[in-house]
């Protein structure tokens, strides 16, 4: 039998479902303008936190688990490395945990480490000291499930035998780990804190292994030969490298790198869901300088996975005197944010350098997802005097501007200083849908290249922004390398299946730039529906300009005025 309702309550229903109707519109719209515009909409990164931090009782945490000078480890005893490890090793496998109270020497036990669920917590001023005849190695990472270490120093003594605090051995890694927490610490000397490396014959699709958290907060790092992080072919979901000091290293600091063509190489790259990179101080001293033979790469952090956001980092005289890959973060990730960091003197003093960017994520692109590049309120520097300070020739100080191997669906570079030597903008063309470089600030001596050229396809047609940017260029003649390219600010090639084919790019839209520089064309073979060339103050130095452009597309880019200086 149907309820009848009463006519007014009839009408209050009628009215209530039109009320949550009209909130659920709402919710869904998110309340944003539909309203069309020129430029389509890009895609927005959202970054956020993914790891859950509860402040730390220091008190509490010294008082889990016995002291060393409760358990018998000798103080400040150089001959009692041995037994020191011995009863060191016994508090961890029996306990779990050891909290250190004083300065201990710690030589090789006689037994492994055989707990997988690891702490240990230093008191004010607690450290352990190696001064070992031979490499010392603490933990195996496949043993481990678990690591933590808080408030403690790690002193190597001997400059020619390295401390491996967790080290892989021969083999890679095959297990789960699910934390490793190291916080609050020192290391001095020839240390690396954390070397492993997944199997690559496992698919991490069918088989759990890596790590799913790794935490390296609030450390100082000082005066190592070695890579300090290694993690390399292996899921890594949640990173964060923040507040850490680290002073003199050579190779890579950071490295989460997967091989190039290993069996399962895009599923590893998927099982690396997020890093977190802030608020990190890295200096290398006027005399610390890159190995040569210590690997392909000098670089504060390399990551290959899903998104990393990169904030405010300083990063200063990473340097090499010979020919290797050098850059402050090499980021090939689907996701990139790249955040008010600082760029100082980073420099490799070869001639014939290839791999020396202010931007670098070339890669990122995996199973045909395009990759997001965002670039804002960062300050890049490299200054003249530093060639003379470290007895270099000038001519080496070049930098090449920023390096992507991949299709992008959105590149944008805002709010940035560039102050530099000598600039090589782009050469070649990138497949980016949207690319934005705006409120931007670029000083150098020299310049070369395009600012960006893009690559138009049947199915691809690009928007460019190029807003409200300042560009001075002090170059009066030829560039001293002798490149006859010259320097254009915006250059197309086209790669459509025929010339006669209709599809142009979207928008090229070029307002509001404060330009003197050198240059040869302002655009250079830029095919578009719509070019919007408003409000711009552009002079020309020395004799190289040619034209504003050079195709005849759209005539009235030719009537544009230009200051010749």
């Amino acid at each position: 039998m149907m309820m009848k309702i009463a006519y007014p309550y009839r009408f209050l229903l009628i009215i209530g479902v039109l009320v949550i109707l009209s909130l659920i519109v709402m919710f869904y719209s998110n309340g944003e303008d539909k309203t069309s515009t020129d430029e389509p909409e890009v895609p927005i990164v959202e970054v956020v936190p993914i790891i859950e931090k509860e402040p730390i009782n220091m008190v509490e945490e010294q008082s889990k688990y016995k002291k060393a000078s409760e358990l018998g480890m000798a103080k400040d005893n150089a001959d009692a490395g041995d037994s020191n490890a011995d009863i060191f090793t016994t508090a961890l496998n029996n306990n779990g945990g050891i909290t250190i109270d004083g300065s201990y020497y710690i030589g090789y036990a006689d037994e492994d480490v055989t707990n997988n669920q690891i702490e240990i917590i230093g008191m004010d001023g607690a450290e352990l000291i190696f001064d070992n005849e031979d490499i010392t190695v603490l933990f195996d990472p496949n043993e481990l499930k678990s690591l933590t270490i808080r408030n403690l120093g790690f002193v190597n003594l001997n400059i020619k035998k390295s401390l491996f605090i967790v080290h892989h051995g021969d083999e890679g890694k095959s297990t789960k780990t699910d934390k490793i927490i190291i916080e609050d610490s020192t290391f001095d000397g020839e240390i690396s804190l954390y070397r492993d490396r997944g199997v690559t014959s496992m698919n991490p699709n069918t088989v759990d292994f890596g790590i799913d958290t790794f935490v390296f907060n609030n450390n100082t790092v000082t005066n190592t030969t070695l890579s300090f992080i290694v993690l390399t072919d292996m899921p890594l979901r949640h990173v964060e490298i923040g507040h850490n000091d680290i002073r003199n290293f050579k190779y890579v600091f950071f490295n989460a790198s997967i091989t190039n063509g290993i069996q399962y190489e895009d599923e590893i790259f998927e099982s690396r869901d997020y890093m977190h990179v802030h608020h990190n101080t890295v200096i290398n001293d006027d005399d610390w300088w890159a190995q040569e033979g210590s690997g392909s790469y000098h670089a504060f952090v390399l990551v290959e996975n899903l998104e990393v956001l990169y904030e405010f980092n300083h990063v200063e005289g990473l340097k090499a005197d010979f020919d290797v890959s050098l850059y402050d973060a090499y980021l090939s990730s689907r996701f990139v944010t790249y955040t008010n960091n600082t760029w100082i003197n980073n420099v490799s003093f070869e001639k014939d350098k290839i791999y020396n960017n202010l931007i670098k994520s070339k890669g990122g692109n995996v199973n045909g997802v395009p990759v997001n590049r965002v670039y804002t309120n960062n300050t890049f520097i490299i200054e003249e005097s530093y060639a003379e300070r470290l007895g270099q020739s000038k001519e080496d100080l070049f930098v090449y501007f920023y390096d992507l191997t991949t299709s992008a669906d959105n590149y944008t570079i805002e709010n940035n200083i560039i102050d530099v030597y000598d600039l090589r903008f782009v050469k070649s063309s990138d497949l980016i849908s949207h690319f934005k470089f705006n409120n931007n600030v670029i000083k150098a001596k020299y310049a070369l290249g395009s600012l960006v050229i893009i690559r138009l396809t049947d199915d691809d047609l690009p928007t460019i922004q190029v807003n409200n940017n300042t560009v001075e260029i002090e170059q009066t003649n030829d560039h001293p390398s002798g490149d006859d390219v010259g320097l254009r600010m915006i250059g197309m090639v086209d790669d459509r299946s025929t010339k006669t084919n209709t599809q142009k790019a979207e928008l090229i839209e070029m307002k509001g730039n404060t330009i003197v520089a050198p240059l040869t064309y302002l655009m250079y073979n830029t095919i578009a529906k719509k070019i919007e060339v408003d409000d711009n103050s552009i002079t020309v130095i020395g004799e190289r300009f040619v034209s504003m452009v050079n195709n005849d597309e759209h005539p009235q880019l030719l009537k544009i005025d230009i200051n010749k200086k």
